[in-house]
């Protein structure tokens, strides 16, 4: 192998090495966010329990007016 190709190698070698640290950092950037969003979704979750516990134990104050016109009209 001639120095020339030595040198071609290690570059793309090196170009290889540097995406794949950016990909590394994406990757973990991404999976922060995910966390995120799923600790989001299962508090909504929580929140939508506790809601629908309560509307099941008091239905009355569920105060869902059917057929009451809106104000605007």
């Amino acid at each position: 192998m001639t120095e020339e190709r030595i040198a071609v190698l290690e570059r793309r070698l090196e170009e290889v090495e540097v995406r794949y640290s950016f990909q590394e950092q994406a990757l973990h950037d991404l999976d922060g966010v995910v966390r995120e969003l799923a600790d989001a979704l299962e508090r909504a979750r929580h929140e939508l329990r506790q809601v629908r516990e309560e509307l099941r134990k008091n239905p009355e104050d569920a105060n869902i007016p059917e057929d009451e016109v809106p104000p605007h009209y």
